[in-house]
């Protein structure tokens, strides 16, 4: 029934009514600023919400937070396995989920997490990017990255903890570490590689390898030899001295007594010398088979042959037949 009240408006009792409009004063259909609570068991649908702001065809759900809250928020009381999904069986392209800013000047963080904060604690992934249950890019809760691919740098840097001058990175058979380079090799910023020059032979350094060719002729005088040096590589060149006799020493060269041995003395070698690293014979014009024999004694070298009955030459009478050409290989000091 309807009827006037006291106050001229009109009241329902009794059945329900149904009007083909309803105008609250804010136009017809529309509800307005009306306290109405729905069911638990309702289930409403609306083609569009607005939240602090209007929807519209292309935002169907659109929410305006105030200064300091979220504009979404789920605080769920159980544990439960997901707290927040976007499932889809029928997507083939965009974005599942979209991040978008504009016109503002932002210095925030587009996706943040902390967890742990205060109490409980946190020993899971921060992120597990996975293809059909298989992990392709995890961050633990350290910080660690474990990635299932290759790793492809756009930019020129890889920054580290340890960005030591002229280090490298150098696998230990578990990772790769930078370390700086011993020894006798260094490397620059900007990628030049400096190799010491000198030869480790024996743990000490500043070894210097030589190579000369010796030439034995006949001496203008009876009985004597011609010696002389050639530099093939790092060697000494050292004249020619004539008339070097059994026991005599003519400055860069002396022989012994029987003239056996001839000596290479230390005023013709740069740097004391070490050892003898290979001789060979490349001109033989003394009519035999002979083996040459190099040794260092003192700072000087001492050069002998032998036939093949290991019977010293008296060199004297071997340059009377021709001359003889020797290469010596060596180490010495500096």
């Amino acid at each position: 029934m309807l009827c006037i009240g006291a106050d001229g408006d009109l009241v329902y009792e009794g059945d329900a009514v149904t009007f083909a409009t309803v105008d609250t004063g804010q136009g017809a259909n529309e509800l307005y600023d009306m306290d109405q609570n729905v069911l638990t068991t309702s289930t409403p649908q609306f083609a569009r919400m607005g939240l602090g702001m209007a929807a519209d065809a292309s935002n169907i759900l659109q929410m305006a937070p105030g200064a300091d809250v979220y504009s979404f928020l789920t605080q769920p009381s159980v544990d439960t396995t997901y707290d927040f999904g976007i499932a889809s069986g029928t997507k083939t392209a965009g974005n599942m989920f979209h991040l978008w800013q504009n016109a503002s000047t932002f210095a925030g963080d587009g996706l943040f997490m902390n967890f742990a904060v205060g109490s409980g604690s946190f020993t899971g992934n921060f992120v597990d990017f996975q293809v059909n249950d298989s992990s392709k890019f995890s961050v633990d809760k350290d910080g660690h990255g474990v990635m299932a691919g290759d790793l492809t740098i756009a930019g020129d840097d890889l920054k580290m903890a340890t960005n030591t001058l002229g280090a490298i990175l150098v696998g230990d058979g578990t990772n790769f570490n930078p370390v700086v380079m011993g020894g006798d090799a260094s490397v620059v910023a900007n990628g030049t590689v400096t190799v010491a020059d000198d030869i480790v032979g024996d743990g000490t350094t500043g070894r210097v390898l030589r190579k000369i060719l010796l030439r034995i002729q006949d001496g203008t005088a009876a009985t004597t030899i011609k010696p002389s040096t050639t530099n093939v590589w790092n060697g000494d060149a050292n004249s020619a001295e004539d008339d070097l006799g059994k026991g005599g020493d003519t400055g860069d060269f002396a022989l012994d007594a029987a003239g056996f041995i001839l000596s290479l003395q230390t005023s013709g070698i740069s740097g004391d010398p070490i050892v003898s690293l290979a001789a060979t014979i490349v001109n033989n014009a003394w009519g035999l088979p002979l083996d040459v024999y190099v040794q260092v004694n003192g700072t000087s070298f001492d050069i002998s042959f032998r036939d093949t009955t290991g019977t010293v030459q008296d060199m004297t009478t071997g340059v009377d037949t021709g001359e003889m050409y020797i290469e010596i290989t060596y180490l010495t000091s500096s």
